[in-house]
């Protein structure tokens, strides 16, 4: 048997059943169904509709594109219905057909009235008086909108809805006459002389049917958003455009407390040049670990639907609204927040055979932004000044975030990462900028940019430089220091560096860059010498291990302090590399570093966030880790970091575990329970902070934390939340 075959017979099945349900499980006084556009033709009923109409007939449309639908409706004028008609000629510039269609309209005879101010009229809806029915859905009035060109092969994803429901009849018949008789945001467009008038008696609106604010209704995203919020099950949403946050922020917030939500959508939305926000979005779902799939690449069609499913609520929510602004609050819409059971169950049977089928759907794939282009300084550019400097370039389109790398060396290092611009920057034509530091003279510098998605996708620049003018500084002897870090300072590499400082003690060690050094002479308790590796290249950071040296110089006089680390792990302690972490939530992201441990640190970039005052159960920005540890043995917790610029604001995270407790073993410090404990990399208020450092949860120079007991022994889990924006972190120690 063939594919197609078992696809046509899947069609009259689901046909036959869907029928059947329909009559078995809805009530006498409503006929109501749903169409399914992926192979049944949806058109033909509607036609039945048109053709049967002798009462009144409203309609309301973006665009239409099937003459078949206006012959019909035409047909039903010249036979003495009442027509009238709501249009939106702004549509005309980019559906072609439209506004021939709205001429013919015109020329019959047909009262039409358009939209003239605010928002698009997105209705797409037609209302029969004399057979007390209405029809709406997201589906604009074109064929390939109604009706698969190949079943399952070839098709527009739609779900059509007729109702006789009288509630939902009357409540379109109040809110049709309202917008008809509108003169603040709709004028005549044809065969209208007369005053305006109501065809209808005002009927109360349907509590679960919402128009947007302008048609007096309650903004979409905010009664949507409540919903998602008081989900306690799973969610389940098919969704052509998403480009309004308060969705994606909505759903990311159901995943992070447990809620499965799985996405379908479309991929041409995904990369639509005039939609760049849909990218930003969809990114963020799948860095968040939502499931998403969209339409096969190879299978024709569009994915235009709009429905989102709430299991533990009963509740579906369907219309004309896609996840955006001005669907939500500027827009004609209209939505249905409906707990109908039949109607529920219908959708649930839908996206499962959706999800489920291999040829018409696949995972999402996140995909690179274009390539960064340089604007200024060009490269090769010469005599350029020491101050003031921006670097500009053409970030290109779906990158939201870079990576700046700068320096002296033709590799030049990382510099900031997930760099955000103005959110105008996003757009083609405007450049992304990035303010350097003063730079030295007569010296030539090297800069790369690296454009990002928000699932961290990548598109690399290439190295591009510029020399200074002036000229350069003389070179110092003994060799210059670029940079003081706790226990640490970067050096030329290829020589020689005297360290001063006390205490020093025959077992000290030096290090370059994690590499270690030629040539060390601990010459007395006050003084050091050693040499960097032959093979490093450039500078290379030093670091001076020795329990007993408190404070120091580095040669040429600079300072550093020297907080003791942990000691080694001995057997039964933990050490974890933050950048393995496996569950990573929000903006915690990979970086990779020559000098963290293990060559990468888990980073929070400074996206200027108040300082968050104690752990959440629910938070929106932290990473896990599983490890072992022993029930009834006391842990210190350790974190080696680095507050971003050096800045105290930028310094502290907040720990929680799966099942601490204190030493009388009651709870403690719990994921998924307010409270947790915190780390301050800075010790003491005015410490300063240079760099990377090792840090317990005490606070006050030579002040140890309290310790943590675990209920039982084997798999725990460490959660680290965000408490100040800015820290990163390459090692956590028990």
């Amino acid at each position: 048997m063939t594919v197609t075959t078992i696809m046509k017979r899947f069609a009259c099945l689901t046909s036959f059943l869907m029928g059947f349900l329909l009559l078995v499980s809805q009530p006498v006084s409503a006929q109501e169904r749903l169409c399914d556009t992926s192979f049944e033709d949806c058109r033909e009923p509607l036609w039945r509709l048109i053709d049967q109409e002798t009462v009144g007939l409203d309609v309301a449309f973006w665009f239409m594109q099937d003459t078949s639908f206006a012959n019909k409706i035409i047909a039903r004028h010249n036979a003495g219905v009442p027509v009238r008609i709501l249009v939106d000629p702004r549509a005309n510039p980019t559906y072609s057909g439209n506004e021939a269609i709205l001429n013919q309209l015109a020329a019959a005879g047909i009262p039409m009235r358009k939209n003239v101010a605010g928002g698009i009229l997105h209705w797409k809806m037609m209302l029969f008086a004399g057979q007390n029915t209405v029809e709406f859905s997201g589906a604009n009035y074109s064929a390939h909108f109604f009706t698969p060109t190949q079943p399952f092969t070839n098709y527009v994803d739609e779900a059509i809805y007729f109702t006789s429901d009288p509630s939902i009849v009357n409540s379109f018949r109040t809110k049709y006459d309202d917008l008809w008789t509108n003169t603040a945001q709709y004028a005549t467009y044809a065969n209208i002389t007369g005053p305006l008038t109501r065809r209808y008696s005002v009927f109360p609106i349907d509590p679960e049917l919402d128009f947007p604010p302008r048609s007096g209704g309650e903004e979409y995203a905010n009664r949507a958003v409540a919903a998602y919020n008081a989900e306690a099950q799973k969610i389940d949403v098919i969704m052509y455009r998403i480009t309004d946050r308060r969705h994606t922020d909505a759903m990311i917030a159901a995943k992070n407390r447990g809620i499965p939500v799985r996405l379908l959508t479309e991929p041409f939305e995904y990369r639509n040049p005039d939609r760049l926000w849909v990218s930003w979005n969809v990114d963020r779902l799948y860095a968040a670990g939502i499931e998403i799939k969209w339409r096969k690449q190879s299978r024709l069609g569009l994915n235009h639907e709009k429905v989102v499913m709430l299991y533990g609520q009963g509740l579906t929510i369907f219309g004309s609204s896609n996840w955006t602004s001005p669907s939500s609050n500027s827009q004609e819409e209209h939505n249905y927040f409906t707990h109908k059971t039949w109607f529920f169950d219908w959708f649930v049977n839908h996206f499962e055979r959706k999800w489920n089928s291999e040829t018409e759907n696949e995972p999402f794939t996140p995909l690179p932004p274009d390539v960064p282009i340089i604007r200024t300084p060009v490269d090769g550019a010469s005599a350029q000044p020491t101050t003031n400097m921006l670097l500009k370039w053409e970030g290109g389109r779906y990158a939201h975030k870079y990576d700046v790398y700068f320096g002296t060396n033709p590799n030049p290092p990382l510099v900031t990462t997930d760099y955000t611009v103005h959110i105008d920057a996003v757009n083609p034509g405007i450049d992304e900028t990035y303010q350097l530091p003063t730079l030295l003279p007569g010296t030539t510098y090297y800069w790369r940019i690296v454009g990002k998605t928000m699932a961290n996708v990548t598109a690399s620049g290439p190295v591009w430089s510029f020399t200074t003018a002036g000229t350069p500084p003389p070179p110092t002897n003994p060799p210059t220091i670029t940079g003081i870090m706790p226990n640490s300072g970067s050096i030329n590499g290829g020589t020689t560096v005297e360290i001063t400082g006390t205490n020093f003690a025959a077992g000290a060690t030096v290090t370059f860059a994690g590499l270690p050094a030629t040539n060390i002479t601990v010459v007395s308790n006050t003084t050091i010498t050693a040499k960097t590796p032959a093979h490093a290249e450039g500078a290379v950071d030093v670091v001076v291990k020795n329990s007993n040296n408190l404070s120091g110089t580095l040669a040429g006089g600079f300072t550093y302090a020297n907080t003791p680390p942990p000691p080694p792990p001995t057997e039964g302690e933990v050490v974890l590399y933050a950048a393995e972490a496996p569950v990573k939530v929000g903006g915690w992201t990979v970086v990779a570093d020559p000098v963290a441990a293990g060559g990468s640190r888990l980073h929070l970039p400074d996206a200027g966030r108040p300082k968050v005052a104690d752990a959440v159960a629910n938070p929106g920005q932290y990473f896990d880790m599983t490890f072992e540890a022993q029930s009834g043995r006391a842990y210190r917790l350790w974190i080696r970091g680095k507050a971003q610029n050096d800045f105290y604001g930028n310094d502290s995270v907040l720990v929680q575990f799966s099942d601490s407790v204190d030493q009388g073993g009651a709870p403690v410090w719990r994921i998924g329970a307010a409270g947790g404990d915190g780390i301050n990399l800075e010790d003491c208020s005015g410490c300063g902070l240079s760099g990377w450092g090792w840090q317990d949860n005490g606070w006050g120079v030579g002040v140890f934390g309290q310790v943590v007991y675990f209920a039982t022994t084997g798999t725990h889990t460490i959660r680290i939340q965000n408490r100040e924006d800015g820290l990163s972190i390459d090692q956590i120690v028990l």
